[in-house]
């Protein structure tokens, strides 16, 4: 327990530290800045890039919650609308192309065709997941830090029931619903 509360609190200390430095002092080695820049200037402020993120999640959560109820034809076309914008995300910040393998991709179009199991597909759904997780546990939060977009671990909002929601949970919470909701109408399953 209180070795997960150090670690914690050193990553606290870091995205603090990297939201209040300077660029020139605090960012990574490795962000590609030529190629997110443009993304997130004073005009854009992101919106372009995060706007094209958040679709990509729309497309991932539909097109594996698909790819697990059993209808091929509709995982077929579900999978090749959410490769399309996997691709042109990935064409963003070409830097980043090794966090967008499309073998993952490809596997779950096999085991689709071939009529493969649920266990099977589950198996291919979760590695497609875990693209988006290695990409974003890099990423996400110095990009966040460095482009100043402000100090989304503090923000919460109140629900029906007066509990406290953070952010991420009421992100994730609309990502999965709104792909299970358009899983249900490419498959035809809303009354």
């Amino acid at each position: 327990m209180a070795t997960a509360a150090r670690a914690n609190i050193v990553g606290g200390t870091a995205v603090a530290i990297l939201a209040f430095a300077g660029v020139a002092t605090a960012q990574p080695l490795d962000l590609p800045m030529d190629e997110l820049a443009p993304h997130f200037s004073r005009k854009t402020q992101g919106q372009v890039y995060t706007g094209a993120m958040l679709e990509l999640g729309l497309r991932r959560g539909a097109a594996t919650t698909v790819a697990l109820n059993g209808d091929p034809d509709r995982a077929q076309e579900s999978r090749a609308i959410f490769r399309e914008q996997f691709d042109a995300v990935a064409e963003m910040v070409p830097s980043w192309g090794v966090y967008f393998p499309t073998h993952p991709l490809d596997e779950l179009e096999a085991a689709l065709a071939s009529g493969a199991d649920v266990e099977t597909r589950r198996a291919q759904t979760q590695r497609i997941e875990r693209i988006c997780t290695n990409c974003h546990v890099r990423y996400l939060f110095p990009v966040q830090a460095l482009f100043r977009w402000g100090q989304f671990d503090k923000v919460q909002v109140e629900g029906d029931d007066g509990e406290e929601w953070s952010l991420h949970r009421i992100m994730t919470d609309l990502a999965v619903g709104l792909g299970a909701l358009r899983s249900l109408v490419a498959t035809g399953r809303i009354d």
